[in-house]
């Protein structure tokens, strides 16, 4: 009953020893302290200290092993003089009260203190602490090892330690010494603050390394990397300074290029004048190494060879770093170089070493690729383009060896042909464009500032000068075929190649890139001729390229359509033939898809008009008031040619139904010749194909001997026909001409041609029959859209 009863006064000096003891046999006599006890216990200044009366959690039980840990902090110690050193038999009443009585818990108090001590203490006062740590650290070495250990282990993780860059972790902090003086000038390093703590502390080199501060090149390489962050001053090194720099590349190197700091230290180094040659300081790519082999073909002094008397021996330890920042050590290098300052020598013996020097490695000069600027190359093909002739090409034929090529720095270079390619297919070049192992491609005028030059020629003149085309040097192979159970044909090819499709196309052509009405057309039944067929797999794609020597360049792709133009399949992704739904990243294969399928040989900027014309011809559902009023905004319109090809072209697909519906009407009498300018409404067109099926078969035949002498056959003429003159061809005649050479299909199906001729045929009839009938009526519905 004692803990409800006793009861704790206001002022804690009023508290003897007694007191003290009386609580602490109370904690030791009851079987379960009641938790609200204790916490009134804690929170309340029970103990006396040296620091006066303060809370349990907040002291220390003193003893001797560990009295040099106690001097890092000023921590309260309870006062054995006011107790009495039967104190030291309630450890564990004293533990319940959260007073420290092991080791653990008096150096967590330790290390929370020291920490509030670095950043409130004064300048005076904070570094006398963690002196003070260092040689409890040595005391600690000679009988509590395994306390020491788990001291480290905790102070690893704890900004005590003052640097050039604040406060850090003992493992990110770096003890002074010679090996550092050489590169501490230009690099930025983590050094402890010895204006901070005073001389005294290299004293304690051997404590620091024990918390884990790092003293040798070999464990701090990496700080050097982080720390140079700039080009090295050649006037800030020496020679200690250059190899001790070597040795830090050396050492991360063994570690494994994984190391995300190589690469940034490697550039550095690439981008400094940091050795010193012969020729004085220079960057790593202009020097060589110096063989000592050579002194009877050569002089230190013919070429920029690293200073031997300089560095001494020690440099020849690091030739694999130093041809890792670029230094040369190959002979034929030093060959080039040589060959390439002989212009400069005027004495006769540096000329003899150098020919002696290349004789004896037996080297030739390389053909070397020339530059030039944009307005040569504008000014030599608008003359080569102005006056190409048979003459013209027989003669760059058999002179020009080299054809102008782009950088990626964007400069002009003469290169051979055997290295270029012309990229007459947009896609392909995207794709073999991304990698530091992109081909090189002819030159072509960039934009509309030289636009007196037409591209399509000058590709056509680079064609007929021998350069490869892009498209026939690739090879295109698919990891796995697409056999019966990975692709199926659907019915996507109606969702798809729609006819609000085709006006963009047609009206794109016409109106943004000029092209003649033929091709046109053609690609328009490209389009059409198209099989659609389901993907269920990845449409994965792999692209070889082989050019010149034995190099071969290979991109996979990904896509979610594919156009195989020699298949004249079109190959769609899986997830869009299950949902029937566009997703932005499909819109955006197919648009590309149709777009570089169209325009192979066109501008990059025509390509993305094309392709963002179909974007929005998706946005809208290619409903065919909107793309009639997005071609109008865009200043498109599709031509009345257009319009008659196209209304015929989407009736050609469905022509053995118009050939059933309206065969046997017209069957017998001579064709129209169309020439239709106006929209075709498919309900206005079903009533015209139903009256003339109504009309042939009522009982008003028509004049059979008008018909005969329309359709009579050959060999069946009238009795005075070889009277007359021979009829011209009509324009049915005409028109199956021009439809046998465009139609495809295999050898001797004449029928077959004709049938599908004739289905086309008598389908364009009605379509001007249904003009004519539309121009008389008054009531017509100009705004109404065909289905």
């Amino acid at each position: 009953m004692a803990p409800k009863y006793i009861s704790l006064p206001e002022n804690p000096l009023t508290l003897t020893s007694h007191c003290v003891f009386l609580v602490l046999n109370c904690l030791r006599n009851l079987n379960s302290p009641e938790k609200s006890f204790i916490e009134r216990l804690r929170e309340y200044p029970l103990l006396k200290t040296s620091s006066g009366f303060v809370c349990s959690p907040a002291s220390v039980l003193y003893e001797p092993t560990w009295a040099c840990l106690l001097n890092v902090a000023n921590i309260p110690l309870i006062d054995y003089n006011f107790y009495g050193n039967e104190l030291s038999s309630y450890k564990d009443e004293l533990k319940v009260l959260g007073v420290a009585v092991e080791f653990t818990d008096v150096l967590n108090k330790v290390i929370s203190h020291l920490k509030i001590n670095l950043l409130s203490l004064t300048l005076n006062e904070a570094p006398s602490h963690l002196i003070a740590l260092l040689r409890c650290v040595a005391k600690m070495k000679e009988t509590m090892q395994s306390e020491l250990d788990y001291m480290c282990q905790l102070l690893s993780e704890e900004e005590i330690l003052k640097t050039r860059h604040g406060f850090k972790r003992p493992k990110a902090s770096i003890l002074f010494n010679s090996k550092w003086a050489s590169i501490s000038q230009f690099v930025d390093l983590p050094l402890i603050d010895d204006s901070y703590y005073g001389i005294a502390i290299y004293s304690l080199r051997d404590e620091l390394k024990t918390l884990g501060v790092l003293s040798s090149l070999k464990d701090g390489a990496t700080f050097v990397a982080v720390g140079l962050t700039k080009p090295i001053d050649k006037d800030l090194l020496t020679a200690e300074g250059t190899l001790s720099l070597l040795y830090c590349l050396r050492e991360m190197m063994a570690d494994g290029h994984d190391n995300p700091c190589i690469k940034a230290f490697v550039e550095n180094l690439k981008k400094s004048e940091f050795l010193k040659t012969s020729r004085g300081y220079r960057l790593p790519e202009d020097c060589f190494v110096f063989h000592g082999d050579w002194r009877d073909m050569l002089d230190p002094e013919d070429a920029p060879f690293l200073d031997d008397k300089y560095y001494g021996l020690d440099m020849t330890f690091y030739l694999h770093e130093l041809k890792a920042i670029g230094v040369k050590l190959d002979p034929m290098d030093v060959c080039s170089t040589l060959f390439q300052s002989l212009p400069e020598l005027d004495e006769t013996l540096p000329i003899k070493r150098t020919y002696g020097f290349l004789k004896a490695f037996q080297w030739k000069p390389e053909p070397q690729n020339h530059a030039i600027s944009e307005n040569e190359c504008c000014f030599f093909w608008t003359y080569v383009l102005k006056n190409w002739d048979e003459e013209m090409e027989d003669a760059l034929k058999k002179n020009m060896v080299k054809v102008p090529t782009n950088l990626p720095e964007g400069g002009k270079l003469l290169v051979s042909k055997e290295q270029v390619f012309i990229p007459d297919d947009l896609w392909l070049k995207n794709i073999f464009m991304v990698g530091a192992d992109s081909p090189s491609f002819v030159w072509l005028p960039n934009g509309n500032l030289f636009s007196f030059i037409n591209p399509r020629k000058l590709l056509s003149v680079y064609d007929a000068l021998g350069v490869r085309k892009l498209s026939k040097s690739v090879k295109c192979s698919i990891p796995y075929r697409h056999s019966s159970d990975q692709s199926e044909k659907t019915d996507l090819k109606k969702k798809l190649i729609v006819k609000g499709l085709i006006e963009i196309i047609l009206g794109f052509l016409a109106c943004k890139i000029h092209m003649n009405k033929k091709g046109r057309h053609d690609a328009v039944l490209s389009l059409l001729n198209l099989l659609v067929f389901k993907n269920n797999g990845d449409i994965r794609i792999l692209y070889q390229l082989h050019t010149a020597g034995d190099t071969c360049i290979q991109r996979e792709v990904e896509k979610l359509v594919h156009w195989d133009k020699k298949s004249r399949k079109l190959f769609i992704d899986g997830s869009f033939c299950e949902n029937h739904k566009a997703s932005a990243k499909f819109v955006n294969f197919f648009a590309v898809e149709i777009a570089e399928g169209l325009l192979p040989q066109e501008s990059v900027t025509a390509v993305n008009e094309l392709r963002n014309l179909i974007h929005l011809g998706f946005l809208y559902e290619f409903e065919e008031q909107s793309i009639r009023f997005l071609l109008t905004r865009e200043n498109i319109e599709v031509l009345p040619e257009d319009e008659v090809f196209l209304a015929s072209a989407l009736s050609s697909n469905d022509g053995q139904r118009l050939s059933k519906r309206i065969g046997s009407a017209v069957h017998d009498l001579a064709p129209l010749t169309p020439n239709a300018s106006h929209h075709v409404k498919k309900r206005r067109l079903d009533e015209i194909v139903l009256n003339n099926e109504t009309r042939l078969t009522s009982n008003s035949a028509p004049d059979v001997n008008k018909l005969l002498k329309k359709v009579a056959p050959k060999g069946e003429a009238t009795k005075d026909s070889n009277m007359k003159p021979k009829r011209p061809k009509n324009s049915f005649v005409s028109f199956m001409e021009e439809f046998r050479k465009q139609y495809i299909l295999e050898p001797n199906h004449n029928k077959e041609i004709l049938a599908s001729g004739s289905a086309k045929w008598r389908a364009m009839s009605c379509l001007v029959e249904y003009v004519k009938e539309e121009s008389q009526s008054d009531d017509s519905d100009e705004d109404e859209v065909m289905d």
